[in-house]
Parts: C-alpha cells; structure tokens; sequence
C-alpha cells in the first residue's frame, strides 16, 4: 500500500451503468433460471424467457453451480475490496459504496480500487496526509 499516491477518504469511482446493469440482469436471469424455471413469461420476456425455461429445466444442475461459483467469487472479491477500503483508510459510506458495486459488477470495479485513478501527486498533497509515507513495518 505504500506505493499509493494520496486518494481522498471519500475515493469512488463508478463504473459504467451500461455494465452494471447488464451484469446485474444476467445474475438475475441465472438466479431465476436455477431457482423458478418456469417464472418468465414468454408474453413480456419472448424468446428469452423460453430459453431461460429451457436451460433452466434441461440443465439446472449446471446453472446451479455457475451461479453459485459466480456469486462465490463475487463474495470473494467483496471482501478483498473490504480491505482494501480499510488499508487505503476510505469512509463507512465509501467502503459500504465499494463492497456494494464490487458485489454486483465484480473484477471490473475491484480494479478500480487496487489501481486508483489519481492524478499526479503534489508536494502540497504530502503535507496534507502523510499517512502513505509512513514506512510499513
């Protein structure tokens, strides 16, 4: 964490909502598809909701488990964006922000956090915080 230029207590960055929304939508699709196969209606839905029965009927085993890993790997990430709120020292609403969007979007918002986007680094910006210059023991 020593190599962080200085990043405000309140840092966020929002990933794109075209990206979030899709990928929110498609957990939500595999959740339905594992646990309610028969829920979407092909009057509002179409032809996705008939492929959504159909994967969701034939192969619910396998949804199943993609969806349980993906969230698996979700939580995972979720913690790791924790801590990394924690060690960069960010708010309670901050942290609650990132663990949220990291939750639903995943890798593509963590990488937001483990390389923060700053800019260049001023000498005045070391006086005001020199909890990054501190050496770590």
């Amino acid at each position: 964490m020593k190599d962080y230029k200085y990043i405000p207590s309140n840092y966020f960055v929002l990933t794109y909502p075209g990206k979030t929304i899709f990928l929110a939508m498609g957990e939500t699709m595999m959740m339905t598809a594992w646990l309610w196969p028969q829920f979407p209606s092909p009057t509002y839905m179409g032809y996705l909701a008939t492929f959504l029965t159909w994967v969701g009927t034939e192969y619910n085993f396998y949804v199943k488990w993609l969806f349980l890993i993906i969230m698996g790997i979700h939580v995972i990430e979720t913690l790791f964006a924790f801590y990394y709120c924690y060690k960069l020292k960010l708010t309670s609403l901050t942290t609650l922000k990132w663990t949220t969007q990291v939750f639903i979007v995943g890798i593509i918002s963590l990488n937001y956090l483990i390389k923060p986007v700053t800019g260049k680094r001023t000498p005045e910006d070391a006086t005001k915080d020199a909890r990054f210059d501190k050496k770590e023991t």
